[in-house]
């Protein structure tokens, strides 16, 4: 069989790596728009050597997905430049978040869970007693915040939840879904038990534990686990990755065309192959097109082939962020944690800062790298800043919250123009609702990455992953 996949970021990547591995497939086609793979995994080096990331930094090595990921690394070759940060790391035990003035450390652990920590009023343990007592609202969804409020406690909400959205969406708690985000699981359960303890206590006593199947563990997994690691990244960052990714796939005999974009879509009249219609008027036919791409793009391919299902993905919300990376000679904070995440209450005109060479030292420098905007980008700095002004905005804030008077040597802005899927409350059904309508059309194709299964680098190698195993089902 023959398959087009429509883009060269980690979900056109994961595609095309889990296809290659079946005995029917004949030849893949990855098609992507830029002159570069890997989508919003950007690594830019410098002549001196120096890196700064432009999108994801670090991964999270847990669960059936982190997992994943690494046994992916161990067979690109890829094990012996992980960079593993494991506790007691302050990178992983100590974040903080800005309010009213002052750089504040989150509880860690249960002792300071115990006690009372600015900005929370009350310690953070005893929002435990408030979801015991606090009635259940059964419903489809409701907004991150309100279900956070109502379980946890608003305090909870304001100061951890709101600050924690900004940094992993860019986006409003108030907005975000509880359902699809990542309190998900918690969603659940108050659906399903009447609270998150109830449930916790009910299938700790009661219930069998459920086991998840897995894959089978690589080495780097079973190191991962023996060494505890809470975040990894690579030598010379992410990119290497999806850098290294490309070049095995074509060694596989993939074809990737790179600056090729997709004007259109054609089916014939029995729906049984796709044409894909490139701007330049070339032609490809397929028996499985994967559609990697974000929502609002792939909305403006369906515009005549299926209005009803292009309304439908178009209805999945994108924000612009910037991200500024500085750069300073020495050492010039005392400060040793991941970073720090700004409350939307505080009169603060950015999401959160990573300290990068507390993670990762790049000899005598530091690096902190911003970001900016999300869902409040237009309102902040207008359609169109220049990246000078983003510059200087965040090297202002940075100064006035860490008292840095140093000057940077380098500066480095990029406007990422929407580029994160804000999943707002009723995402799921959405892209319940665009999946069905693709499978009732019998459209020879699959959606897949972070504008519908997680924003995360193991969500979107997950997605691209099940999405393939999906079509064989």
């Amino acid at each position: 069989m023959s398959y087009v996949v429509a883009g060269g970021g980690l979900g056109g990547l994961a595609v095309a790596h889990y296809l290659a591995k079946l005995p029917t497939t004949r030849k893949i086609l990855i098609l992507e728009a830029s002159s570069r793979m890997g989508g919003w995994v950007q690594t830019s080096t410098m002549n001196d050597g120096v890196y700064f990331e432009h999108g994801p930094r670090t991964v999270r090595p847990v669960g059936p997905a982190g997992h994943n990921t690494l046994n992916l690394i161990q067979e690109l070759g890829l094990d012996q430049d992980v960079l593993p940060i494991s506790r007691p790391h302050p990178i992983i035990t100590k974040r903080l978040i800005y309010a009213d003035g002052t750089l504040c450390e989150l509880p860690s652990n249960l002792t300071s869970a115990l006690r009372t920590l600015p900005p929370f009023k009350r310690p953070i343990a005893t929002c435990l007693w408030n979801d015991i007592r606090a009635p259940a609202k059964i419903c489809e969804d409701d907004t991150l915040f309100e279900f956070v409020s109502r379980r946890l406690g608003a305090d909870i909400a304001q100061n951890l939840i709101d600050p924690m959205t900004r940094g992993i969406c860019a986006g409003d708690a108030r907005q975000i879904s509880a359902a699809a985000f990542v309190a998900g699981p918690l969603f659940r359960m108050e659906q399903e038990s009447g609270g998150i303890v109830k449930h916790l206590l009910k299938n700790s006593f009661f219930q069998e534990k459920s086991v998840l199947e897995e894959s089978e563990e690589s080495d780097l997994v079973q190191r991962a686990k023996s060494e505890k690691w809470g975040v990894w990244s690579l030598k010379g960052g992410l990119e290497t990755f999806t850098q290294k990714w490309s070049q095995v796939l074509e060694k596989q005999g993939v074809e990737i065309r790179r600056d090729s974009k997709i004007s259109d879509l054609r089916s014939n009249k029995k729906g049984e192959e796709l044409q894909v219609i490139m701007e330049n008027d070339e032609v490809f036919e397929c028996d499985h097109l994967f559609l990697t791409i974000p929502a609002f793009v792939s909305s403006r391919l369906f515009d005549k082939l299926d209005p009803n299902l292009s309304n439908i993905l178009n209805n999945i919300p994108f924000v612009d962020v910037g991200v500024v990376n500085l750069e300073f000679e020495g050492r010039v904070t005392d400060i040793e944690a991941f970073g720090f995440l700004v409350p939307s209450n505080q009169p603060v005109r950015i999401l959160g800062t990573t300290f990068d060479t507390c993670a990762f030292p790049q000899g005598n420098k530091t690096i902190f790298t911003v970001m900016m905007g999300g869902k409040w980008f237009q309102e902040l700095f207008g359609e169109n800043p220049s990246p000078d002004s983003l510059g200087e905005i965040a090297l202002s804030e940075l100064r006035h919250i860490m008292n840095i008077q140093e000057q940077p040597n380098r500066v480095m802005v990029k406007i990422h123009r929407k580029c994160i899927a804000q999943y707002i409350v009723g995402h799921k059904q959405q892209v319940q609702l665009a999946r069905e309508r693709v499978r009732s059309h019998g459209y020879p194709l699959s959606l897949v990455g972070s504008s519908y299964d997680g924003a995360g680098v193991n969500d979107v190698i997950m997605s691209g992953k099940q999405q393939v195993l999906a079509v064989f089902e």
